[in-house]
């Protein structure tokens, strides 16, 4: 997980409860993802909060479609750190020896 990554994760956590700082950071992330399904969830997002973003009230059932994809958002962050761990490069001498992970008898 490089450190844009884990801090666009963290931040989209922490964006849950306020669907202005939900629609700044989509739109960080389409900008600057290199991921295609990261960017569409992160673009799925921005579209749903384009139009009420501004608006002093907006119906609930279109932030709750909206809080729905910034979810899936989070799901496709989290998804895209995985796929970025299982690629990373070997842990070192350690695992090549066969000595990581051993328990003591």
């Amino acid at each position: 997980m490089t450190s844009l990554q884990k801090d666009w994760l963290v931040r989209a956590i922490l964006a849950v409860h306020s669907y202005r700082q939900m629609y700044v950071l989509a739109c960080e992330i389409a900008g600057e993802t290199k991921s295609e399904t990261v960017r569409e969830a992160a673009e799925q997002v921005i579209a749903r909060l384009n139009s009420i973003i501004d608006l002093p009230v907006a119906g609930g059932g279109e932030l709750a479609i909206a809080l729905s994809e910034f979810l899936k958002l989070i799901a496709e962050l989290h998804t895209e750190a995985d796929r970025s761990v299982q690629f990373a490069e070997p842990c070192g001498t350690a695992c090549a020896s066969g000595t990581a992970n051993v328990v003591p008898s």
